[in-house]
């Protein structure tokens, strides 16, 4: 009987929904705090992309409170829209989230703009899933610092690369121009939108 091929199939099968059902559990179990991680990790990016300091070393509640303190949402038409709160009750930036698709698949993040749509005040990623060492290196603090207080070009393109023959306000990452190009097009193609539904230069 154990030498039959159907008591081999069965036994995979078996074994199969063991397996299947102990991940399953363990996913079930595990789920909230996956959860709970993940929305912690946008809050620290939104925080950042703000300019807000966190503590050094911030446990989950200190996140929570910073950025409960820190950070309203609004909808302003179809968008929920990232306020920074300021003295007087007047926003200090709008901050707002951006999707796009890239070499490897989907970047998601945050822009953050000042009240007057004109300079960005910083730039995080929630998402990506870049070559690591390669197009991955947006994430690393180099590329995203290089968009602090950037003054947005009028006309044109909002943002634009240095390269040899002309200026530009932020540097691609060497070897990565795909991974480059694909987030200076995201953020360009959202500035443009917010100049539209919200107004600005």
């Amino acid at each position: 009987m154990r030498n039959s091929p159907m008591f081999n199939v069965l036994f995979m099968l078996v074994i199969t929904a063991v397996f299947t059902g102990i991940l399953s559990g363990i996913y079930e179990i595990t789920k909230p705090t996956i959860e709970l991680n993940e929305e912690l990790s946008v809050k620290k990016a939104h925080l950042y992309a703000f300019n807000i300091d966190l503590p050094e070393k911030a446990s989950a509640e200190d996140i929570e409170r910073i950025y409960d303190d820190k950070i309203d949402v609004e909808k302003i038409g179809d968008e929920d829209v990232y306020v920074a709160k300021g003295a007087g009750n007047q926003a200090d930036a709008y901050g707002f989230t951006f999707a796009g698709g890239a070499l490897w698949g989907e970047i998601e993040g945050i822009l953050v703009l000042t009240p007057d749509l004109k300079k960005v005040v910083g730039i995080d990623f929630t998402e990506q899933n870049e070559t690591p060492g390669l197009g991955g290196r947006i994430g690393e603090p180099e590329f995203k610092e290089q968009f602090r207080d950037v003054e947005l070009n009028s006309d044109g393109s909002p943002l634009i690369y240095s390269s040899s023959t002309r200026p530009g306000q932020v540097d691609a990452i060497t070897g990565a121009t795909l991974t480059s190009n694909s987030v200076l097009d995201i953020l360009n193609n959202k500035i443009e939108k917010i100049r539209i539904s919200l107004g600005g230069d």
